[in-house]
């Protein structure tokens, strides 16, 4: 009785928690904003990332509620939610952010040859102000697929990749899973697109190819500037000022008319050949590259981050939708690979280097990672990046996650 007693009044003298979700969306567009930040003003290193619907969770205490709350995403303007001002019962909190650009026509500004000018300087530059020598990122990845409207695979890790500086594209990079589980495949695309990207680097989310273009100096068909194409144009998206900075953002896209492609190839090749490029005008960097149209079967998006003068990779999102059988079938997916930290320090990088390399000639089926339940019960990124909840509840309809990942796991194999 004394103990139950002790228990309720540890209970009572605990903060009370309180729940806000809402979902974050363009206010021109009514698009979804995916992987904006929310975070307490006062205690920044407290907060969630939006997942690719947009949707956030974040969990506070009383103390917290005395905070304000802060919306971020690159190129809008950032929002304040005081706590206090929510109502007592309210859990919701949906939000519209607008732009920072500025809606400016191009020739106001900078005419094509003169943004031309502005990307190929920045291209130029990658090698001086990406990347240094000898450094670890350390990532969470998820990947999930989609056949025929209905969720039929998950895949995570956390991945460590150690890379060195950003002047020799064609350098291999060595990478560790520390973590790892996967659910089973039931789509009807399995034997179709099972195959697709189910080699071990895949965990890397695309880090070592074109899809970090950055890295690979390779910006889609943006390095094509150094022939001088005539078939390639740029257009002024709209500048605006973040501190000391100018930021710019270019779009790109090959004229394909005038390339010769008929009507029919025209549209199925125009996500491919179709970007935009952000780039940081005060010290020449590309802060992000985003290629293609979801919506048109193909998306891309680099985000990058300044660590001690030097700009790393942040994060990397793909996705990608095909039909097949007739155009009756589709088969969509989408990845992420969120960099948590940039581990430079000597001391640090030893200590980090763990789990188990990476076999670019195995599958993930042939992981030997063990999967951890208390590892992914108790993991910050299982907050900061929420999985939809048809995600989980599609995955479950045969039988639940936690077996499906329990059956998946591959035992390390006892030398």
């Amino acid at each position: 009785m004394r103990l139950l007693t002790l228990l309720l009044l540890l209970s009572s003298m605990l903060p009370a928690q309180r729940n806000l979700q809402g979902m974050l969306t363009d206010a021109s567009t009514g698009a979804p904003l995916a992987y904006a930040y929310v975070f307490l003003e006062k205690d920044q290193q407290y907060g969630v990332i939006s997942n690719e619907r947009g949707e956030y969770r974040i969990t506070l205490d009383s103390t917290q509620m005395n905070d304000r709350l802060v919306f971020s995403l690159m190129s809008y303007q950032p929002h304040y939610l005081k706590l206090q001002e929510l109502e007592p019962e309210q859990t919701h909190y949906n939000l519209q952010l607008n732009t920072s650009f500025l809606e400016l026509q191009e020739i106001v500004i900078l005419s094509d040859i003169g943004l031309r000018a502005i990307v190929e300087k920045a291209l130029v530059n990658i090698p001086n102000i990406y990347g240094a020598e000898d450094y670890l990122l350390k990532g969470y990845y998820r990947k999930y697929d989609i056949d025929n409207q209905e969720y039929a695979q998950l895949v995570e890790a956390m991945v460590t990749i150690k890379d060195e500086a950003y002047d020799d594209p064609e350098r291999g990079v060595k990478a560790w899973i520390d973590e790892f589980r996967m659910s089973d495949y039931t789509g009807s695309g399995q034997e179709r697109f099972q195959t697709r990207k189910r080699n071990q680097p895949s965990l890397l989310g695309g880090y070592a190819d074109i899809r970090n273009g950055v890295r690979m100096h390779y910006l889609h068909w943006v390095t094509s500037i150094a022939g001088g194409h005539d078939n390639l144009r740029f257009t002024n998206r709209g500048e605006y000022l973040e501190g000391k900075d100018t930021l710019i953002r270019i779009a790109y896209n090959w004229d394909l008319k005038a390339s010769g492609a008929n009507a029919e190839q025209q549209a199925r090749l125009s996500a491919y050949f179709t970007g935009e490029v952000l780039i940081n005008r005060t010290d020449n960097a590309i802060l992000q590259n985003t290629q293609g149209n979801a919506g048109k079967g193909f998306f891309n998006d680099a985000t990058y981050q300044k660590t001690k003068g030097k700009y790393y990779l942040k994060q990397l999102v793909q996705g990608g939708e095909f039909r097949y059988d007739s155009l009756q079938q589709s088969h969509f997916y989408q990845s992420i690979l969120y960099v948590t930290d940039v581990i430079i320090e000597a001391k640090q990088k030893k200590a980090y280097r763990k789990g188990n390399r990476i076999n670019s000639e195995l599958t993930l089926e042939e992981v030997r990672t063990p999967y951890n339940p208390k590892f992914w019960s108790a993991n910050p990124m299982m907050v900061k990046l929420p999985a939809p909840a048809a995600l989980e509840i599609g995955l479950s309809r045969l039988r639940s996650l936690e077996e499906q990942f329990r059956e998946n796991a591959r035992k390390v194999v006892e030398e």
